[in-house]
């Protein structure tokens, strides 16, 4: 196992340890962690035009001069059974990092872990988005693989949207919200919602979402998703809901229907609503042992901004 995780580096010297680790132990390499591995403005995929009288010499002479040596570092990591990296790390045009490793690795990669950041948005910040082929033919190489996409610092829809297509093998779902100050727009996530339910109902097994200062009413379609997704075995939300009879609607169809859902975790955003926090303590109270004897977990809380 190897992780260069927020190192933050300049991209060749990234692609320089990576190929290091290549030729050293790319046959035996299982697992590679790599979020935030490059710095901010060094997006691996972009060419290094810095002029040779400013790369030094020898030894200390700049490697990289183009993608090439970036994509080739992929097919020297013939083993690998577990990958994380951000989006903008594979975000060509074709999406020919996942076509090296689909290529190279047949059928051995398991888990891919991806990070999503709001500057690293495609076709805006972050190179182009992957197309929806390159992933059919990483199945076709890899039918096991199992994506878990983390979507950092962003809110509204339209942001997540470019990050996702139908065939992505999504099984875990983490949306973080970050802190929004300032709502310039309205974030959509109810859209958000109907998309995981639309594409990826048959696979979906985790589903993390926070979401600070949310000022939409989400209730019923969190509610909907327990039975939308038939593989779901872990929900959490962290947030506002509006009617905090939704919260006990949930224990109640996890009490009555036969759900996969191992672990169900609420936390409840406590503003000026009276007596909140004793609502949520006594739902608790009445499902927890109930629930617990169907092998469902519960944890409802609540918290202050």
């Amino acid at each position: 196992m190897v992780s260069l995780e927020m190192i933050k580096m300049d991209r060749r010297e990234v692609v320089r340890l990576l190929v290091a680790l290549g030729e050293a132990c790319g046959h035996t390499l299982r697992r590679v962690y790599l979020w935030g591995a490059f710095a901010h403005d060094q997006n691996p995929f972009l060419e290094d035009n810095t002029p040779d009288r400013y790369r030094g010499l020898g030894a200390f002479k700049m490697r990289m001069t183009s993608r090439c040596q970036y994509l080739d570092v992929w097919s020297k990591l013939s083993s690998l059974t577990v990958l994380a990296l951000n989006y903008g790390y594979l975000s060509d045009q074709r999406g020919n990092v996942l076509l090296v490793l689909a290529s190279v690795l047949n059928g051995r990669l398991a888990t891919l872990q991806l990070l999503c950041l709001e500057d690293e948005i495609p076709n805006k910040y972050g190179g182009h988005a992957i197309p929806d082929r390159a992933w059919k033919t990483v199945l076709e190489s890899c039918p096991g693989l199992q994506v878990h996409l983390v979507v950092d610092s962003m809110a509204e829809h339209s942001m997540v949207r470019s990050f996702i297509s139908p065939s992505i093998p999504v099984h875990q779902f983490a949306l973080f919200s970050g802190i929004q100050l300032e709502r310039k727009r309205q974030w959509d996530m109810d859209v958000t919602f109907r998309v995981l339910e639309k594409w990826y109902s048959d696979r979906l097994e985790v589903v993390l979402v926070h979401l600070y200062r949310n000022n939409e009413f989400l209730d019923r379609t969190l509610v909907k998703l327990l039975t939308a997704l038939p593989r779901l075995t872990c929900l959490e939300l962290i947030g506002i809901i509006r009617d905090v009879d939704n919260v006990e609607k949930m224990c109640e169809i996890l009490s009555r229907e036969s759900l996969k859902l191992e672990k169900l975790r609420v936390c409840v955003q406590d503003g000026s609503n009276e007596g909140l926090k004793q609502k949520i303590e006594d739902i608790q109270s009445l499902y927890m042992e109930k629930l617990l004897n169907k092998g469902v977990k519960i944890d409802l809380t609540t918290y202050k901004l």
